[in-house]
């Protein structure tokens, strides 16, 4: 039971990061504050894509 626990907050840790960086690529968007870490995060999204397009849209933390 504990290992299900930990991975569903280490799921939610993830998921929680991944919020704040794609609300961070909309603020710098928004009030045209583009640098490298906005590029960073660019990359982070692209790079979750693939990760959930190689696990046919399912979390790799749920195989």
């Amino acid at each position: 039971m504990k290992k299900l626990f930990y991975i569903k907050l280490l799921h939610t840790i993830i998921w929680f990061f991944y919020v704040l960086v794609i609300f961070y690529i909309f603020y710098t968007g928004v009030f045209n504050k583009v640098n490298i870490y906005t590029w960073t995060s660019i990359g982070l999204v692209i790079f979750e894509g693939i990760i959930l397009m190689i696990f046919k849209g399912k979390c790799p933390l749920t195989v």
